[in-house]
């Protein structure tokens, strides 16, 4: 008596799979006819997936764009022709350097030795004096940083430590 329950159970949920297949596949007919709908200038089948088929069917349409970005550029072209003209009949010109320009320009590059009250000082620009191994800068920062920063004096001074034995290796390796 069991058995012949779960078998009219099994047919009836064979029944119930077999329409949910059916409903899925027609689903599925509907969407690909609106996708057709949607993409009638593909003129391609949606079965086909190759990315050259997709191009082919693609490439007219770009080589009309291209040939209007050809002409774009072909419409500047002449207004290029006659600055160049213009630049070839009128050649003759100088530069000259101003007193005051050359004072100005010597005014920016400050040396690396140089380090002045109104600089930043950072603890970044310190690393970066120390990847650069130029730890005697390094060094200066950071005391001067200590000396800013009183709070923060023993988490300076472990640094200060390091740099001055950094130092010493330094010169005892040119020594060597």
């Amino acid at each position: 008596m069991f058995l012949e329950e779960a078998d009219s159970d099994g047919l009836a949920q064979e029944d119930r799979t077999q329409t949910l297949i059916d409903s899925f596949f027609d689903r599925v007919g509907e969407e690909e006819k609106s996708d057709e709908a949607v993409c009638p200038n593909l003129g391609m089948e949606m079965i086909s997936y190759d990315y050259l088929s997709y191009l082919e069917s693609i490439e007219p349409n770009n080589t009309e764009s291209e040939n209007e970005s050809d002409n774009n550029l072909l419409k500047h072209h002449d207004i290029i022709d006659r600055f160049i003209e213009k630049a070839d009949s009128n050649a003759s010109f100088s530069l000259s350097e101003d007193d005051a320009s050359v004072n100005r320009d010597q005014k920016d590059y400050i040396s690396d030795n140089e380090i002045e009250e109104d600089t930043f000082l950072t603890e970044t620009l310190a690393k970066i004096y120390i990847k650069q191994k130029k730890y005697e800068q390094a060094l200066t920062i950071i005391k001067r940083l200590s000396l800013n920063f009183p709070k923060k004096s023993a988490y300076f001074a472990d640094q200060i430590q390091f740099l001055e034995h950094l130092i010493i290796n330094e010169k005892n390796k040119k020594q060597s």
